[in-house]
């Protein structure tokens, strides 16, 4: 026989073998393409830890101010504005936030020295506003002190929008300027955020130098496919490329959950279908350290009783410095196992001595004489409001 003839059989034989194979074994074929099309979600065996990613700038491809309100949200009784300092590609900038802080009887003077545990509260959207504000209440009333941040290119703030990529840097920057304020105590300071707030404080969970006692977030924007169907569904352009699978992981706890270097706490309302999937994926790949509680509600309407949970959660005798792990009960979903977590306090007084040392505090003192809506204890400090930069 020619040597063509036999060339042009076996190549015959190999099409048609290669034909029945994806014909008669279609789920192979998908196992193949499995790595390409789950790689944004960090199943590639070879990805860049997300702490290198990180630390490299962001690619916007849409530049500018953030979707939303360009004025600092009108205030409460009891609250104050602050300016907390971050940084942007080299350059300096004054972000706004909001403080609120208990006040105390004048019968009961506060002790020399004494601190106040804190909570950061992360606000969704793209803009404070005062709903946001409103979460504060609860946790004044409890004892605690309450700041708000914004983010760059929010409410006026100088920087562009970068959708959880810069803003993740503000919340550090928040976060330390908080915990060296002098009525805070470092080692009970804690984090809570709700849908994009809620991405940033699921993205704090992965940072070893985050100075939280506890963490958690609602509704959280864990996967990378939540951004394209952001920018399909609402009509507008995100600032970065959604297809770009690096601005993609950068942005998403669930590809990088398996690095997460702090306990995490994710509410997820038991109408949240998709929510609870994701979660789901984010406790199998990281069981020691996520706690997932279902509350009532469904994505926007589970927020409320997430806090309320989540006070209940600082609030309890039991819990040393704020930090509980994971516990059993009927609303855990999934709940993973406490024992990882003896070590979970993040600060010792050295580190906090540390921390305030490092950076200055540029709160000036406030005062607490106007009417507060909150219905806690009170106390008065004498001094005045900090103004604008």
């Amino acid at each position: 026989m020619a040597p063509w003839r036999v060339s042009c059989r076996r190549s015959c034989a190999a099409a048609l073998a290669a034909l029945v194979l994806a014909v008669t074994a279609p789920g192979c074929a998908t196992r193949r393409a499995r790595p390409n099309a789950d790689a944004a979600e960090g199943d590639e065996a070879d990805a860049e830890p997300w702490l290198l990613r990180r630390a490299r700038p962001t690619t916007l491809v849409h530049r500018g101010p953030a979707p939303g309100s360009s004025m600092a949200p009108a205030l409460l009784p009891g609250m104050e504005l602050v300016y907390y300092p971050s940084a942007a590609r080299g350059v300096e900038l004054s972000l706004l936030a909001v403080i609120a802080t208990p006040r105390r009887a004048p019968e009961t003077p506060r002790r020399g020295g004494e601190r106040l545990p804190a909570v950061m509260l992360l606000h969704a959207g793209t803009a404070l506003t005062e709903e946001h504000l409103a979460w504060a209440a609860p946790f004044v009333d409890a004892g605690l002190v309450v700041l708000l941040p914004t983010w760059r290119g929010e409410n006026g703030n100088p920087g562009e929008h970068e959708l959880l990529a810069g803003e993740l840097e503000d919340a550090m920057a928040a976060a330390r300027w908080l915990a060296v304020q002098p009525d805070v105590d470092v080692d009970q300071l804690s984090v809570f955020g709700a849908a994009e707030g809620g991405a940033l404080a699921a993205l704090l969970a992965l940072d070893p130098e985050a100075p939280f006692a506890t963490i958690a977030a609602v509704s959280a924007v864990t996967s990378t496919t939540t951004f394209a169907r952001w920018q399909r569904d609402g009509g507008k352009a995100l600032p970065f490329d959604v297809n770009d699978p690096v601005e993609q992981r950068r942005r998403a706890l669930l590809p990088n959950a398996a690095e997460l270097a702090r306990p995490l706490v994710l509410y997820v309302g038991q109408d949240d279908v998709e929510g609870a999937r994701d979660a789901q994926r984010v406790q199998g790949r990281a069981p020691t350290l996520v706690e997932l509680v279902a509350v009532p509600g469904d994505a926007t309407t589970a927020v409320a009783p997430a806090l309320a949970r989540f006070l209940a959660k600082l609030s309890a005798p039991t819990t040393p410095a704020l930090a509980q792990g994971p516990r059993t009960d009927n609303s855990i979903v999934l709940a993973s196992d406490p024992s990882s977590l003896a070590a979970s306090r993040p600060r010792s007084v050295a580190t906090a001595t540390a921390l305030r040392g490092a950076l200055p505090s540029t709160r000036l003192a406030r005062d607490h004489r106007s009417t507060c809506p909150f219905a806690g204890p009170t106390w008065r400090r004498a001094g005045a409001s900090r103004s604008a930069p």
